[in-house]
C-alpha cells in the first residue's frame, strides 16, 4: 500500500461512494423477523408500545438510541414517545465494560464508556437476531472487555493512509459500522511528514501541514461518539542522500537503506537534532489532535525507520551509520522510542504507544522473540507481536514457515506466548496482532469461510490475556461479516467456546440453515489445513491471490495487461513522497514453477492444493443444497454470501492446483495431451466463475484499495479466451 493518500484521492473517492460499498456499511441491512416469533420462558418479547430513552443528552447515546430504533423498526416494534415500555442507554453507570437489564417493560444498557455501550446494544442485537425476532432473555447480565482496546482499520472500501480522512474519505457510516463489529480503535497509517509544520528541520515541513491535522482532528472528534479512537501507525521518512536536510545537518543523515536503485537514508537514530526532530513532531500531532488514541510503531523491517532498520550491506545486528556504528541495536532503538513516547504521552498521558518488531529478526534482531528489545522497553511503550508469525508447522511430509500472517494457524505461536510470558515478567503491555479469518495465502477473499478455525485462534487469544488487539491489516477492510461477529464475541464473551460461538454466529445470520452452514465452514476450515505455501510466487500474485480469475500461462510472449495491476507496497522500497510507483504495472501471473521457491517441493504443492479443493468443493456441495429461494429475508442474503463465499474458495483451490499441474506438465514431460486436460478443466471452472462473478460483484479485484487491479470478470473473460484458443490447437 502507499504511504499516504495524496496521489489517489479521485479512487479514494469513487470507492467510498461506490453503491455496493456503502450497502455493506448499514449493519442493518440483512436485519428482520424470521415468521411468527412468541416470547419462550424466561423470555421478553418487545411488545406494544416502546420508547428509545437517553440518560442525558450525550451524543454517543443518542447516536446508540437512533441505531436501536432503527434495528427494531427492522424487527417490526411499535417505538413511539408516550411508550410505557422503555429502552434506556447510558454511560458512566457501569465501572467497567457494560451491564444489560431485561424485565418486563424495560430493556437497560449501562456502560463504563461509549465503545462499551455500543458493544452492549450490540450484543442485544445479536441475541435478537439468534432469536428471529425481538426477543431476549430476562435478567442482569454484565460484561467486562478480555482485552482494553481492539484496534482494525476502516470498513471495506474507507480510506486509512493519511491525511484523507474527512468525510468523503472516512464516513461516519463506516464508523458507525465498525462500532457493530466491537472496535474501539481504528488503526490510520502513512508518512508522518504529512503533519510536520515548525520544526528545527524547515526542509521537512508540509506546506499543508495545519491543513492535515485540521483533518485529523476533525476525525478523531467525529469518531469519539462511536467509541472509537484513533491509532496512528507512523512511517518515518527515506530521503535521499543529497536531501537539502542532509545538506545543511549532516549529522542528521542516518544509515543507508537496502532499499530500491536510489541511495535512500533514514533520520540518524542518535543524532540529537533527529531525536529532536522526531520529539517535535510528536508533540506537534498530538497538541493538535489530543484525541489521539496513541501510536503504533512498527521498528522491524519497514516504517518506524532507525539506523539499524534495513541497513544496506550490514550483518543483523549491525548498521552502517557512523554514529549509530557500534552501538547495541535495542538501545539505540529503545531511546528512539521513549523519545517518541514521551512527547506523545507529555501532552495525551493516556496516549498508549506500541512497539511492533515486524520481521525484526531479518534485520536487526539476534533470536526470534526479540528478548533483548522487551527487556529495554521503556516503561511507558507497550510491546506488539503477531499471534502466528515466524511458526514453523509440520505438516505431513514438509514443514511450513509462517513467515508473514497466516489463516492456517489455530493457536498461538510459541514465540507469541514466550514474548507475552517475557512482557508479563517485565511488567510491559502486552498488544497482540491477528487477521480475522484472514491470511496472506487467500489475500483477497473478505474473509475465509472456515469461521470455525477461526474461533479456535480467538479463543487462543483469550489465553494470552493482551491489554490490546490489532485484529486485523488494511489489505481490504472490515467487512461486516460472521467473522467480524466471531471477533466481537471473543472479546465480551466469558464464557466464549468455538463451537458454541460458531453455532450462534450461523444462527444468527442464517437461522435454521445455521448447522449447515457449520457444517461446511467444517470442511473449509479442513482445507485450509492443506494449503502448502504462504504465497504462489510474491506478495499478491498467482491464484492465491487472483483465485479463479488467474490465467493458465498459454501466451507467447509478455503477460497480457488484463493480468497486470499497481502494487502499492511496493513503494516501501522509493524515498517519501516519490511518485516513481503511481502509474506502475506489476505482472500478478505464476508462470514458473520456480516463482513458488525451493520449499516445500512443487510435487507436494500439487498434493496439497489439489486436496485442499477435494475439501473445500465438499463444502461447496453442502451450501450448495441449501436453496436461497426456499429462504426468506434478510437470511436469504446471508445464505447466498456464505454460498458465494465458499465457492469462491473452492474454485481457487481447484485454479491453484491446475495452474501448478500445468507448470509441472509443461516444464516435465511436455505432454500436449496432458496440457489440453489441465486446461480444459481448468476452462470448466473459469466459465462457473464467471458466472459467480456476474453475481457477486463485491468480489471483484477491483474494488481493492491495497492494489491497483483490473476488474475479477474482465480477467475471467480473458482467461476463458486464452484457454479456448489453447485446448482448439
Amino acid at each position: 500500500m502507499m504511504h499516504h493518500s495524496l496521489y489517489r484521492r479521485d479512487l479514494l473517492r469513487t470507492m467510498n461512494a461506490n453503491p455496493l460499498i456503502l450497502q455493506r456499511r448499514d449493519p442493518h441491512r440483512n436485519v428482520g423477523l424470521r415468521g411468527k416469533v412468541e416470547a419462550g420462558p424466561g423470555q421478553l418479547k418487545l411488545s406494544g408500545k416502546w420508547r428509545v430513552q437517553t440518560a442525558r443528552k450525550d451524543r454517543a447515546e443518542e447516536l446508540v438510541a437512533e441505531d436501536a430504533r432503527d434495528f427494531l423498526k427492522h424487527l417490526g416494534v411499535e417505538l413511539s414517545d408516550s411508550g410505557e415500555s422503555q429502552i434506556l442507554v447510558e454511560i458512566g453507570s457501569c465501572p467497567v465494560g457494560f451491564r444489560t437489564v431485561v424485565e418486563r417493560n424495560r430493556v437497560e444498557v449501562h456502560a463504563a464508556d461509549a465503545g462499551s455501550m455500543w458493544a452492549g446494544w450490540v450484543s442485544l442485537e445479536h441475541e435478537m437476531r439468534r432469536n428471529g425476532g425481538a426477543v431476549l432473555a430476562n435478567g442482569e447480565r454484565s460484561h467486562k472487555p478480555a482485552w482494553q482496546v481492539q484496534i482494525a482499520p476502516p470498513s471495506w472500501g474507507a480510506n486509512y493512509a493519511v491525511p484523507d480522512f474527512a468525510e468523503e474519505f472516512l464516513s461516519d457510516q463506516t464508523l458507525r459500522s465498525l462500532a457493530h463489529q466491537g472496535v474501539d480503535g481504528l488503526l490510520i497509517y502513512g508518512d508522518f511528514l504529512v503533519y510536520t509544520q515548525n520544526t528545527r528541520f524547515k526542509e521537512l515541513d508540509h506546506p499543508d501541514a495545519q491543513k492535515h491535522l485540521d483533518i485529523l482532528k476533525d476525525a478523531t472528534e467525529r469518531a469519539a461518539p462511536y467509541g472509537i479512537k484513533l491509532y496512528y501507525c507512523v512511517v518515518g521518512p527515506k530521503l535521499a542522500a543529497d536531501h537539502a536536510v542532509f545538506q545543511r545537518v549532516p549529522g542528521a543523515r542516518g544509515a543507508k537503506l537496502a532499499w530500491g536503485k536510489r541511495e535512500l537514508h533514514c533520520l540518524c537514530s542518535s543524532d540529537d537534532d533527529a531525536l529532536g526532530f522526531h520529539a517535535e513532531a510528536m508533540t506537534n500531532l498530538f497538541t493538535h489532535a489530543p484525541q489521539l488514541g496513541g501510536l503504533i510503531l512498527i521498528i522491524g523491517g519497514e516504517s518506524y525507520y532507525h539506523c539499524f532498520m534495513r541497513a544496506a550491506d550490514a550483518p543483523i545486528g549491525e548498521t552502517n551509520c557512523p554514529r549509530c556504528k557500534g552501538k547495541v541495536a535495542e538501545d539505540v532503538i529503545a531511546n528512539l522510542l521513549k523519545v517518541t513516547a514521551d512527547a506523545a504521552q507529555k501532552i495525551n498521558p493516556k496516549a498508549r504507544v506500541m512497539a511492533w518488531p515486524y520481521s525484526a529478526q531479518f534485520f536487526w534482531a539476534k533470536e526470534v522473540t526479540e528478548g533483548a528489545m522487551i527487556d529495554r522497553l521503556p516503561a511507558n511503550v507497550g510491546f506488539l507481536s503477531e499471534i502466528d508469525k515466524d511458526e514453523i508447522i509440520q505438516k505431513e511430509g514438509y514443514k511450513r514457515r509462517i513467515w508473514d500472517y497466516t489463516v492456517e494457524a489455530q493457536g498461538a505461536s510459541k514465540r507469541i506466548q514466550a514474548q507475552a510470558k517475557r512482557c508479563r515478567d517485565k511488567k510491559r503491555s502486552v498488544y497482540v496482532k491477528t487477521e480475522t479469518c484472514h491470511g496472506i495465502e487467500l489475500l483477497h477473499l473478505p474473509y475465509v469461510p472456515g469461521i470455525t478455525r477461526s474461533a479456535r485462534m480467538w479463543a487462543a487469544m483469550r489465553s494470552l490475556a493482551p491489554e490490546g488487539v490489532l485484529q486485523r491489516w488494511g489489505f481490504i477492510g472490515m467487512f461486516d461479516s460472521v467473522a467480524e461477529r466471531m471477533a466481537f464475541k471473543a472479546r465480551w464473551d466469558s464464557e466464549f467456546d468455538p463451537d458454541r460461538a460458531s453455532q450462534e454466529v450461523a444462527r444468527e445470520v442464517v437461522g435454521e440453515r445455521g448447522p449447515k452452514v457449520v457444517e461446511a465452514w467444517r470442511k473449509f476450515d479442513e482445507s485450509l489445513g492443506h494449503i502448502p505455501v504462504l504465497t504462489t510466487g510474491a506478495y499478491y500474485i498467482g491464484p492465491a491471490f487472483l483465485g479463479p480469475a488467474h490465467p493458465l500461462p498459454v501466451w507467447d510472449g509478455a503477460t497480457p495487461d488484463a493480468f497486470k495491476a499497481n502494487l502499492f507496497y511496493i513503494a516501501e522500497e522509493q524515498s517519501t513522497f516519490s511518485k516513481e510507483r503511481v502509474v506502475a504495472k506489476d505482472d500478478l501471473t505464476l508462470k514458473t514453477v520456480a516463482q513458488l521457491g525451493a520449499e516445500p517441493g512443487v510435487a507436494i504443492v500439487e498434493k496439497e492444493f489439489t486436496r485442499a479443493a477435494e475439501l473445500a468443493g465438499e463444502g461447496h456441495a453442502i451450501l450448495q443444497k441449501l436453496d436461497p429461494q426456499q429462504q426468506v429475508e434478510p437470511w436469504r442474503s446471508e445464505l447466498i454470501e456464505q454460498r458465494e463465499m465458499g465457492e469462491y474458495l473452492y474454485r481457487t483451490f481447484r485454479a491453484a492446483s491446475n495452474t501448478v499441474k500445468f507448470l509441472r506438465e509443461r516444464e516435465g514431460a511436455k505432454s500436449a495431451a496432458r496440457l489440453r486436460e489441465i486446461a480444459q478443466d481448468e476452462l470448466l471452472n473459469a466459465k462457473a466463475a464467471a458466472e459467480m462473478y456476474q453475481s457477486t460483484p463485491w468480489l471483484s479485484h477491483a474494488l481493492r484499495l491495497d492494489v491497483l487491479c483490473p476488474d475479477s470478470l474482465k480477467m475471467t473473460q480473458e482467461k476463458i479466451r486464452l484457454l479456448e484458443k489453447f485446448v482448439a490447437k
